[in-house]
């Protein structure tokens, strides 16, 4: 659900704040960069806090001379102990709104990228994103989380204001650190009146839409091809002819450090294009389109199915993958898949239809609807249950995935085997003729499988081609 229909604000799809999903984190990130370029009212002299603020991580660092058990160490490491910033719903979780966090193990990750920074002669950090160019295991999350705590007091403050322009209820909520105060080097209190998501009862911070990206202006790849393409001259006389075409990060990051001029200017050429907010209008990834559209379409539909026993369950689930089948292949659902310029969608734009369009029906059952779940093997798509008994597995698939059969013969089974799960589905989108012929011997896989595990596999033929056909024309189940 979103924000904007838990408080009964009708369309906010205009709106200069990203209407976020209270019960399911959207890949996309705050990029303080984009904060830098565009600072507007309680944003003023957001980059300069932010800059002064890893400047007082960059003087105990240093003075700590990398010993980690030094006091300056243990100072720095407990400034940027950043956790995982649920309110604003952003990021990449493992299930719902919760995520890993980025806690002192990424603090020590972060410290370690600036005195290696350090050692190398570098002196401070214009943009403090750039730690993600020369340090290891720092992801677009982790540099949104930093961000979004370092300005709390001035996204708390924004969602305040906000929230009584709409006339939203709010309860006051109360923060440890809010504010880093740089004279005393201490983090402040703050308290807010913020609307409360009812999904976690916690807070809800709103993010403006253009602070927001699916990954940080300044970043090792975007790095790379900025050296290739106006670098290459420099890149030859350093490191040889060989230096081209795609680096793993490891050699990224050891180019930047050992070439700052590189760097320094790769910064300087972002900083006069400025960075690009996520095009929500177009939505190319699928974050926002999906949602109302499937919501439109249960509405209309409520399909509400029922069940009784394992059996019944299992019915339920296949009349679910026929229902959102159908809505795509026969009912222009397709449309959400694809971008305006022509281009399929991700893999991920797919699997938040299919939670968009069987979702209601779930609940109105009883059913448990977990995505991306972890279950010790790694995250399996979704994970359909009701109790311990009834439960199923389903693993989403592009026809066009390079792991494609893999996913069908070794992860899905694993996951299974894993859960102690008796059936699980497997869920083929396919884009173009091609790829239906790629899948053309899907039945007599699943087939074999079957004969040789002790659970049972299904499928389902996901038709997303621009303008499909009939669905009848396909073999959609594994059963016949």
């Amino acid at each position: 659900m979103q924000f904007s229909d838990y408080f009964n604000l009708g369309d906010c799809s205009d709106s200069e704040w990203f209407d976020l999903f209270l019960n399911l984190d959207t890949e996309l990130f705050v990029d303080p960069f984009l904060i830098y370029g565009n600072e507007r009212e309680e944003f003023v002299g957001s980059h300069d806090e932010i800059v002064a603020f890893f400047a007082s991580i960059f003087e105990d660092v240093a003075r700590s001379g990398g010993d980690i058990g030094s006091a300056p160490y243990r100072r720095a490491l407990a400034r940027l102990s950043f956790p995982e910033f649920e309110e604003a719903c952003l990021g990449l979780t493992a299930k719902g709104t919760k995520g890993a966090g980025s806690g002192r193990d990424i603090a020590a990750q972060i410290a370690g990228a600036i005195w290696t920074a350090i050692e190398r002669g570098a002196e401070n950090l214009s943009h403090f994103e750039e730690v993600q160019i020369f340090g290891y295991g720092i992801g677009p999350d982790r540099i949104s989380d930093a961000t979004l705590r370092m300005l709390l007091h001035r996204f708390a403050a924004y969602t305040q204001r906000i929230a009584k322009d709409l006339g939203v209820p709010t309860e006051i909520f109360e923060y440890e650190k809010a504010r880093f105060d740089l004279d005393r080097k201490l983090w402040l209190a703050g308290e807010y009146a913020l609307p409360v998501n009812p999904d976690m009862q916690k807070p809800v911070i709103l993010v403006p839409k253009r602070y927001l990206r699916p990954f940080p202006t300044l970043n090792h790849q975007d790095f790379w091809r900025y050296c290739r393409e106006n670098e290459g001259a420099e890149l030859a006389e350093l490191y040889g002819s060989h230096v081209v075409g795609q680096m793993p990060k490891e050699e990224i990051v050891k180019i930047a450090l050992e070439a700052p001029q590189l760097r320094e200017r790769y910064i300087a050429t972002q900083e006069r294009i400025g960075g690009q907010a996520y095009d929500f209008e177009g939505d190319p990834r699928g974050f926002v389109q999906w949602y109302k559209a499937a919501k439109e379409w249960v509405d209309s539909n409520n399909p509400k199915v029922g069940f009784v026993d394992e059996e019944s369950f299992q019915e339920f689930v296949r009349e679910l993958l026929s229902m959102f089948e159908n809505y795509v292949g026969n009912q222009g659902g397709w449309r959400l898949l694809w971008n305006d310029d022509g281009t399929a969608r991700r893999e991920d734009a797919s699997q938040r239809l299919f939670l968009g369009v069987v979702r209601e029906s779930c609940r109105l059952n009883g059913i448990d609807v977990s995505r991306e779940a972890n279950i010790g093997r790694g995250p399996v798509d979704f994970k359909l249950s009701n109790g311990f008994e009834k439960r199923t597995l389903i693993e989403v698939k592009l026809a066009r995935n390079t792991k494609f059969w893999s996913g069908l013969r070794a992860q899905l089974p694993t996951y299974l085997a894993a859960e102690g799960v008796a059936v699980g589905w497997f869920m083929v989108v396919v884009y173009d003729d091609k790829e239906l012929e790629k899948i053309d011997g899907i039945q007599g896989e699943i087939d074999k499988l079957n004969d040789e595990l002790p659970f049972e596999l299904k499928h389902i033929i996901i038709d997303a081609r621009y303008s499909p056909g009939s669905a009848s024309t396909l073999d959609l189940f594994g059963e016949r």
